[in-house]
């Protein structure tokens, strides 16, 4: 199913998003954000995060939102110092329940 993925980021950085064990998405955010289209599952699924600020050791938060035909199936932001790591749970959409 595709799902709409949405990436805002508090400073330049580069940011790796993986589902499954595979990357969706891998990019450097000069602009500090980033709107693409992704295949997940309908049954949702655990999006890992990772990035690394543009400075080493600059504090910064990386906002994460999904969604699908208007729903929002998962939001949220990290924060860390320089480099972060988190995980976003997707929700399962509409079609799937």
């Amino acid at each position: 199913m595709e799902i709409d993925l949405m990436i805002e980021s508090s400073t330049p950085c580069r940011v790796e998003i993986m589902s499954a064990n595979s990357p969706i998405f891998s990019e450097g955010l000069g602009s500090t954000a980033a709107k693409t289209t992704v295949q997940l599952p309908k049954a949702g699924t655990d999006l890992v995060v990772r990035a690394i600020a543009k400075e080493p050791g600059q504090r910064f938060a990386v906002r994460v939102k999904t969604g699908h035909d208007g729903s929002e199936l998962g939001d949220t932001t990290f924060w860390g110092d320089g480099e972060l790591a988190g995980v976003l749970p997707v929700s399962a959409t509409k079609e799937a329940k």
